[in-house]
């Protein structure tokens, strides 16, 4: 029987150190957009992708960050073999459309190499007085390994805005 990408995801989270289960005090107000799914056409099995995009407001304290599951991932590395040549997520921590904090990173080794897992990646907090329109935003740029198409981005629903 298959678990849902996000329990994984969120049980692999806890068991890393609690990733997100302390990160920030019981007042914070977390929101996330609804699990949003792509399924890549990639060699082997296709590699499916379940990805939220969340912001975190705490007091003063505000970040975003995106948590992504995966299925049939690949066992290696070696171009040729692999899944992905990229793929990589970006992630912004934005109010009102304008960036505050941004970054990203790769998780193809990890994917490439993992069947199934999970990973979080996210901006740095910052410190704002500033209440009212803050939401995490972000896409994935891929690269499918031998398809010969390059980089092509998947652009995600950004988080519902938090105070």
């Amino acid at each position: 029987m298959k678990r849902p990408l996000m329990a994984v995801a969120t049980a692999a989270m806890i068991m890393a150190g609690g990733v997100l289960a302390g990160a920030a005090p019981a007042y914070a107000g977390t929101s996330c957009t609804p699990k949003q799914k792509k399924s890549f056409s990639t060699p082997g099995y296709n590699t499916d992708l379940e990805v939220q995009v969340c912001v975190i407001n705490s007091g003063p304290h505000r970040s975003a960050h995106i948590q992504v599951g995966w299925q049939d991932g690949g066992d290696s590395a070696n171009d040729g073999d692999r899944k992905f040549d990229k793929l990589r997520l970006h992630y912004r921590l934005e109010r009102y459309d304008r960036d505050y904090a941004t970054g990203s990173c790769s998780i193809a080794g990890r994917v490439n190499t993992n069947r199934s897992g999970a990973w979080v990646c996210g901006t740095d907090t910052i410190d704002s007085s500033l209440t009212g329109g803050w939401s995490g935003d972000g896409y994935v740029e891929y690269d499918l390994d031998r398809d010969g198409e390059g980089s092509s981005n998947w652009q995600l629903t950004g988080s519902p805005l938090v105070n």
